[in-house]
């Protein structure tokens, strides 16, 4: 037993040897070939990503959308200009941004968001140009990579722009005009390449009148100004609009739908949308999840947008509105 032990041993030791001789010879060209294989699952996940997020359908169904899209590519051939996007909530300026990033799906460079509504004053310069180590107490050990560095020769993805305080303005400013950066508490000239596309839901020339917006950033930006009208103001979108979201969705949730009635195509037109194409869509998921037939009705549309909350219940409906399939009780006869 005490020379099997002795053996195993020995053979460990002598496998443990080998492989480490191996390793030791091989570790470059290991390296070498496992970078290699990251690097390529990388692009192919890059390219599927491009594919996916340039086959995105962005309906287009009037002259003023059609406008939008002709501008969008034309801003997607030429990386070095700024773009703005202006419109209202719900439009769809995030979808336009990724058009002009992505194009048809032929982009495989990073597109980097940063919402200025949701970070604080404090922290808008760190998550904007990173920071080194020891910037700052708190901060990580390693320092931290900006937005602006991730972004690289993609597009830096500013939304709701009009809501960065007017201090770090100054420094965007800087940044769009010498194409460089520091990072906080650093002493290296960080070049940009990354594109910019910045969007607003409000009207950044009052904002500019009152104070709250730069005037030279504002002209700086506005040589990609694109406007995507809001919902109200391109109505002949309502009816194709509402077809491809119950398309989307009869394929996505396996639902019967698959017309939309003239009288609910009348109701919809009448409504004002101040949500937009958001709230639309929004309006048609709930009816798909809610009821599941052949056809969208005006009752349909009523009891979506509340028009009739005071004489019927979510999961309620009249008579005039069909049946409902969630939260109905079964009578005593189906009991």
């Amino acid at each position: 037993k005490e020379l099997d032990v002795l053996v195993r041993k020995v053979q460990e030791f002598m496998a443990l040897r080998d492989e480490n001789r191996r390793l030791t010879e091989s570790f470059e060209t290991e390296i070498r070939d496992a970078a290699r294989h990251l690097e390529n699952e990388l692009i192919a996940v890059r390219r599927a990503y491009a594919r996916e997020m340039g086959s995105l359908e962005i309906g287009v169904f009037s002259e003023a959308m059609r406008a939008v899209i002709r501008d969008a590519g034309k801003l997607h051939a030429d990386p070095d200009i700024p773009v703005l996007i202006e419109g209202e909530t719900g439009t769809g300026k995030e979808l336009i941004a990724h058009f002009i990033h992505f194009g048809r799906g032929n982009v495989l460079t990073p597109f980097v968001g940063l919402n200025c509504a949701a970070i604080p004053s404090s922290l808008f310069e760190s998550e904007l140009f990173g920071y080194e180590a020891g910037a700052f107490t708190g901060g990580k050990p390693k320092g931290q990579t900006g937005k602006l560095e991730l972004a690289r020769d993609g597009t830096l993805f500013l939304d709701e722009i009009s809501e960065m305080p007017v201090e770090h303005q100054a420094k965007l400013l800087r940044v769009l005009q010498e194409r460089d950066f520091f990072k906080v508490g650093g002493l290296k000239r960080m070049p940009v390449r990354a594109r910019f596309v910045c969007t607003t839901n409000r009207d950044v020339r009052r904002m500019m009148e009152e104070g709250g917006f730069r005037r030279d950033l504002f002209y700086r930006l506005h040589v990609g100004f694109l406007r995507v009208p809001p919902l109200r103001e391109r109505r002949e979108e309502i009816m194709p609009l509402t077809q491809l979201f119950l398309d989307q969705l009869r394929q996505k949730k396996r639902t019967r739908f698959e017309r939309v009635d003239p009288d609910a195509v009348r109701a919809l037109e009448a409504h004002s949308w101040p949500g937009s194409v958001r709230e639309l869509k929004n309006a048609v998921e709930r009816i798909v999840l809610y009821w599941d037939e052949a056809s969208i009705t005006a009752g349909h549309v009523e009891w979506c947008l509340g028009s009739v909350a005071s004489e019927s219940q979510p999961g309620r409906p009249n008579a005039q509105t069909g049946n409902c399939l969630l939260y109905t009780s079964p009578s005593p006869r189906d009991s």
